[in-house]
C-alpha cells in the first residue's frame, strides 16, 4: 500500500513548536507589510515628484497639442488627399475616421427605456442558482463544471493583527 504523504515529521511536533511557527509566521507578516508599505509609500512619493518635476513640461505639451489640433480641424481641406502630413523622421498629424463610440453610464435608466418603449436593448444572462447546484452535491451526485467541498474540520492559521502592529511599531 501507497502512503500518500509522511507525516511522522509533524506528529512527533508540540505544541511549542507550532507555536514558534507561528510567531515566525507573525513575524515574516509583519516584515512584509512593512516593507509593502514603504514600497508603496516610496511609489507615491515618486509619482508626486514627478508630477511636480514634469508640471510646466506637460502644461506646454497640452497647450501645443491643443494648437495643433486646431490648426487640423481649422484646415481639414488639407487633409482630404493624403489625409496625413509626414515630418520625416519626426512624426505626422492628419485626420482619421474614428470608430462610432458607445459607453453605458446608467445601466439601469437604459433597461427601464427599453421595457417602456418594447425594444430589446439588453440581454437575458443565465446566473447559476449556487445553493441547488450545491444541493446535487449534497445528494451524492456531480456538476460538471463546479467543485464541491463540504462541512468539516479544515487546518486554520489566523495571525492577530494587533500583535502584526506591535511588531511594526517595536
Amino acid at each position: 500500500m501507497a502512503i500518500a504523504k509522511d507525516t511522522r515529521e509533524f506528529q512527533a511536533m508540540t505544541v511549542a513548536d507550532a507555536d514558534g511557527i507561528l510567531m515566525q509566521l507573525a513575524r515574516l507578516s509583519a516584515e512584509l507589510k512593512k516593507k509593502s508599505a514603504a514600497a508603496e509609500k516610496r511609489k507615491a512619493e515618486i509619482e508626486l515628484q514627478l508630477a511636480a518635476d514634469t508640471a510646466e513640461q506637460q502644461k506646454e505639451y497640452d497647450r501645443l497639442f491643443d494648437r495643433l489640433t486646431e490648426y487640423i480641424q481649422a484646415h481639414p481641406e488639407r487633409f482630404k488627399h493624403p489625409r496625413k502630413h509626414q515630418v520625416k523622421g519626426i512624426g505626422a498629424y492628419g485626420i482619421e475616421l474614428a470608430p462610432d463610440k458607445y459607453k453605458t453610464l446608467d445601466p439601469n435608466l437604459v433597461v427601464e427605456f427599453s421595457d417602456e418603449n418594447g425594444l430589446a436593448l439588453y440581454k437575458m444572462v443565465p446566473e447559476i442558482d449556487n445553493a441547488a447546484a450545491k444541493q446535487i452535491f449534497r445528494d451524492g451526485g456531480t456538476v460538471p463544471g463546479a467543485k464541491y467541498t463540504p462541512a468539516g474540520d479544515v487546518p486554520k492559521i489566523k495571525i492577530d493583527p494587533s500583535y502584526i502592529e506591535k511588531l511594526l511599531r517595536g
